[in-house]
């Protein structure tokens, strides 16, 4: 809290509030640039990391008097990373990039062994539980006890899975491993595949037809 206090104490008595109509052009917009840049840092902060139950009503209240531009995307960040919660790894330069243009992202995700892949539409706050919903209904599968969402990059994979954890958090790690070793975290590539991971004997999917065939399909041809 004390962290975003200071970034919207910064904003809120920045020279570019206090002097609109500065007689240098020049200076009006280098203070212009550096306001934007705070409130980008705020949201930066605010898809890393949720304000407190006692912060957020008057963060709220702040960011909803923003910059035109930028105060409902400031609002949209809150209420998102509030709901969601806490990131586990920074973000990744893809969604600081994003972020920056105040615009969502986009993952492909492949089903099975199928050639084609579902888009899906996400932010830095989006859960594994949310995409797999969102999977789950443009493919109909009613019954989604079991199925998760695996990551793979350069032959390894990754289970993400139908849980809280952050989407993009495994992009983050990858970006991170390639900084480690030296090389250009702008090169990782990541293949999302929607999944079934686990069985269970009382499962039903007569009701399901959809489900039965990915299954089958899983299974003879595996991952």
């Amino acid at each position: 809290d004390e962290i975003l206090c200071q970034i919207c104490k910064q904003l809120n008595d920045h020279p570019a509030m206090r002097d609109k109509k500065s007689r240098n052009p020049e200076k009006s917009e280098q203070r212009e640039k550096s306001y934007m840049r705070g409130w980008f840092l705020l949201c930066l902060c605010l898809y890393s990391f949720p304000p407190g139950s006692n912060l957020v009503r008057f963060l709220r209240n702040f960011v909803q008097n923003g910059p035109p531009n930028l105060a409902n995307f400031a609002e949209f960040v809150l209420r998102r990373t509030y709901v969601n919660g806490s990131r586990n790894e920074p973000l990744s330069m893809e969604e600081i990039n994003a972020i920056q243009k105040a615009s969502p992202l986009q993952i492909n995700v492949k089903v099975i062994h199928s050639v084609e892949t579902l888009p899906i539409c996400c932010d830095a706050a989006t859960i594994a539980e949310e995409a797999c919903t969102e999977l789950a209904r443009q493919l109909n599968i009613t019954e989604t006890f079991g199925w998760s969402l695996f990551a793979e990059s350069n032959s390894e994979g990754y289970s993400i899975g139908f849980n809280k954890d952050h989407l993009f958090d495994i992009l983050s790690r990858l970006e991170m491993g390639q900084i480690q070793k030296g090389e250009d975290p702008r090169n990782v590539d990541i293949t999302f595949i929607f999944c079934k991971q686990l069985f269970a004997p009382w499962e039903n999917l007569d009701d399901d037809p959809i489900s039965i065939d990915l299954i089958y399909e899983q299974i003879i041809n595996g991952m």
